[in-house]
């Protein structure tokens, strides 16, 4: 089966990284990831506080092509 890869690299805005953070550490997850079926692996993180600029980066591999 074909797989589609896509990574997506955001600056964070200047004093969200705690609530960003906080989101990304809650159980369960916010992000509704049973709504995307096709989804076959993902990977969050935020690059360090004491960096800047601060990303975050999302990677993932869909099942099929991304349509």
């Amino acid at each position: 089966m074909r797989q589609t890869l896509m990574t997506l690299v955001a600056p964070v805005k200047v004093g969200c990284y705690e609530a960003l953070r906080g989101l990304l550490k809650a159980s369960p997850t916010p992000i509704p990831f049973a709504g995307i079926p096709s989804l076959h692996f993902s990977s969050m993180l935020l690059t360090d506080e004491k960096e800047s600029p601060v990303y975050f980066i999302w990677e993932n591999n869909f099942d099929g092509p991304l349509e």
